[in-house]
């Protein structure tokens, strides 16, 4: 009998996804890699409802409430799933964000990667001080 390979995690910030909406060079082919693992179950995928909302409101803020509600329609069809934000993760990430000078935002995401067991796919040059360390876990997608 074959054993099952373990299943890879890994959690979307909101700096990859406009990254690669962007088509960003570093981040367009990586993104598209991990969401075509995702469509094909090697990998497990979720972004927090947290950054989900806070890619809404850059987009509505930046481009305009057309492109924002065109991104929800297109993230409901996305193969990530949508994790929500219970108490302790809320309070977990603002000790992170006590700690460390990043957002709110961005620490929830962490936090999200850290209680998934997962990588976070990032760029965000606030999550470079993280790489190799033993808070989060990186996949770095940035230049």
């Amino acid at each position: 009998m074959r054993k099952k390979a373990a299943t890879v995690r890994k959690v979307l910030d909101s700096w990859a996804i406009l990254s690669w909406m962007k088509g960003a060079p570093h981040a367009v082919d990586q993104v598209r890699r991990i969401l075509e693992d995702s469509e094909q179950g090697r990998v497990e995928l979720q972004m927090s409802i947290v950054n989900v909302g806070e890619v809404y409101y850059i987009l509505a803020k930046n481009v305009g409430p057309q492109e924002a509600e065109n991104f929800l329609r297109d993230f409901r069809r996305m193969p990530v799933k949508s994790s929500s934000v219970p108490k302790a993760l809320v309070l977990a990430a603002a000790r992170l964000k006590a700690k460390y000078p990043i957002s709110h935002a961005d620490a929830i995401a962490a936090e999200t990667a850290v209680r998934a067991k997962a990588a976070l796919v990032t760029g965000d040059p606030d999550f470079k001080r993280f790489m190799g360390g033993d808070i989060v876990q990186v996949e770095w997608i940035g230049t």
